[in-house]
């Protein structure tokens, strides 16, 4: 089994890479800790930046991605399974760079963690596990944890 699992860094990916890493999974399964950085780049949006401010920006970018995949590593490296990384440099958002991914390595399942967001922060953020899930060939499990979980349970005992 080919399971891509999408990481960001932030707790909602880590509590996605635990539950993977929690599971039992098929003899010869291979899971691929894959992380796109989101980069920075004006369009003649900010003329006032400089190429080497915008390179330096993404730059960090990339860093922080690939400590995302490496963190993801760690966390799954208990695992019986082939476990391997990628920080692509993105081409496109985020979501569509992930559904790329899970076509041309034939991924049988994604597995990424939901930020929960609600309102205008997912209309103008948007919502990259809404999109894999629509757009993607395969399984999508989208993991839900962190603070919006404990958020949505605090609404609840309020009510």
């Amino acid at each position: 089994m080919k399971i891509l699992v999408a990481a960001d860094g932030s707790e909602y990916s880590v509590t996605a890479l635990r539950s993977v890493a929690s599971r039992p999974w098929p003899s010869g399964s291979e899971v691929k800790v894959f992380s796109v950085p989101e980069p920075f780049v004006p369009i003649n949006v900010f003329p006032y930046f400089e190429l080497k401010e915008i390179e330096n920006l993404n730059t960090s970018a990339l860093k922080e991605a690939k400590k995302a995949v490496d963190a993801g590593a760690k966390i799954l490296s208990k695992l019986a399974a082939k476990v391997s990384t990628e920080t692509p440099f993105p081409q496109d958002s985020p979501a569509r760079v992930i559904v790329k991914a899970e076509r041309e390595w034939g991924a049988q399942m994604i597995v990424l963690g939901s930020h929960g967001r609600r309102g205008f922060d997912r209309l103008t953020l948007g919502s990259v596990s809404e999109h894999v899930a629509f757009h993607s060939h395969c399984s999508v499990e989208v993991i839900r944890g962190g603070n919006a979980q404990k958020k949505r349970s605090r609404k609840g005992e309020s009510q």
